[in-house]
């Protein structure tokens, strides 16, 4: 339900762009997880006006782990949110310490954390992965979806020269080629994320394996352009 839900609403900018802006929802949400919040309320406003319309009654899911309908919905709740906050890429050193963390603590048995934390820990490593899964698939795939994302990120650039704020080097049309653009976010940013969710869960080890072959592709074709 949260990778459901966890971009409702994404108006196509990022968090810096609404702060910079001082859009509505910004400041609705002091300029804290900005979009993250904004996807979490909207659906949850959705969920309820489904459950509302269809006449359904939450008693009928309080079976779960024996719970009232009432602290069902509040973990359920909890559970979502949590998962939809943690995609905001402007926190993911904080929830990747976390992650790594939990994973050295449960392989080597000494687990300090309740059972609540280490579900929303989890949850977040599950949901983080799945939201950037992008550069873990077949490298044709990998390539339309950078490409995409590329437009997205120029888009936003255009759109900030447009009203004359400052634009970061990936915003900037042409500034960063699209081997560079992909090589910084795989070997900065997904790849300690996959190698940690590995050991967590080891049949998920293929996804770090994909990047290390698609940044030997992206290093490739990045040598090629500059001498072909």
């Amino acid at each position: 339900m949260a990778s459901l839900g966890h971009d409702v609403g994404h108006p196509g900018v990022n968090n810096g762009f609404m702060v910079t802006t001082a859009t509505p929802l910004a400041v609705i949400y002091n300029d804290k997880s900005v979009l993250e919040s904004y996807h979490s309320m909207a659906f949850f406003k959705l969920v309820c006006k489904y459950f509302a319309h269809a006449n359904i009654d939450i008693e009928a899911c309080s079976d779960y782990k024996g719970l009232s309908s009432d602290s069902f919905y509040k973990d359920f709740r909890r559970i979502v949110v949590h998962s939809i906050l943690c995609t905001d890429m402007g926190c993911h050193q904080d929830y990747l310490a976390s992650i790594i963390q939990t994973t050295r603590e449960i392989n080597e048995h000494a687990r300090t954390l309740s059972q609540e934390e280490e579900r929303l820990v989890l949850c977040s490593a599950i949901m983080k992965c799945a939201d950037i899964s992008n550069c873990t698939r077949p490298f044709d795939n990998a390539k339309r979806w950078a490409m995409i994302l590329a437009e997205e990120f120029s888009m936003q650039g255009d759109l900030e020269r447009e009203l004359g704020i400052p634009s970061l080097p990936i915003n900037e049309r042409g500034k960063v080629s699209l081997p560079d653009f992909q090589l910084y976010f795989m070997e900065n940013v997904a790849m300690d994320l996959y190698v940690s969710f590995g050991q967590l869960f080891p049949e998920m080890k293929y996804c770090a394996e994909n990047i290390k072959k698609n940044i030997e592709i992206w290093q490739a074709k990045k040598k090629e352009a500059c001498h072909p």
